[in-house]
Order: structure tokens, then sequence, then C-alpha cells
């Protein structure tokens, strides 16, 4: 009985570690982008692999919920008193850049240094040698 409970819990989180934790496939578009021409003036856009985006922009920061089918990215609004919605068409280029189409025209670069220092080292909630940078 301890056996066949302790196999079911491990199995769940098991499934929920590919799913949502580290062990997750992570989407191409995740990560924080370098915006190079676009209609709006757009600077940074940050998108996670949980479904959410972050665009910097010249008139403020938008966040949206993104969703993905294909090549097909759908920005919605969050939180805005009208759901602004904006489709977009993603080409993944061969030196790592993306072109978007559609609503909005832009070319991303992905960002490197001081945006992803948390990222790349890996986030821990108590550090054993302290990190002074």
């Amino acid at each position: 009985m301890i056996a066949t409970t302790s196999y079911v819990v491990i199995d769940q989180h098991w499934e929920y570690y590919e799913k949502w934790g580290a062990g997750a496939p992570r989407d191409s578009l995740a990560g924080i982008w370098e915006v190079e021409s676009t209609d709006p003036r757009w600077r940074l856009v940050g998108i996670s692999r949980f479904g959410w985006a972050v665009i910097d922009a010249d008139d403020g920061r938008r966040r949206f919920q993104a969703t993905r089918e294909g090549d097909v990215v759908t920005l919605v609004e969050a939180g805005a008193e009208t759901e602004d919605t904006i489709k977009l068409t993603v080409e993944e280029l061969e030196n790592g850049k993306l072109v978007l189409s559609g609503d909005v025209s832009a070319t991303l670069t992905p960002v490197r240094g001081r945006y992803t220092l948390l990222l790349d080292r890996g986030f821990r909630w108590v550090n054993e040698f302290p990190f002074n940078r």
C-alpha cells in the first residue's frame, strides 16, 4: 500500500516536472528579445514558456497572454478594458533571429548579457556563496 502510494506521488510529480518544471521542453520563442525594426516603436520583448509576453515600448510596458499554434502567435492584452489582440506569424532564421509579420512587422534578436544573468546562472533562494556582481 505504501509502495503504491509512493509510486503514484512520484509519478505525478515527475509528470508536473516534465510539463511545467525545468524538464519541460523550451519553446524557441521563450526568452528576452531586442527589437531591431518595427512599426510601433518596441524596444524589448520578453516571452515566457508559460504563455506570457511583456512588450517594453516607447509608450510604456504592456503585458499579454501569448498562445502559439504552429507559426502563428496570438497576443491578447492582459488586464485592459478593451482586449487588444495582436496576431503574428513567426519565422525563425538560422542565425537565431525571429522575423515577425502580421499586425506588427519586426525583427527580434536574442539578448545576451545583463538581462539574462539570473537565468543563465540558475536561480537559487539560498546562495552558499555570495554572488557580488
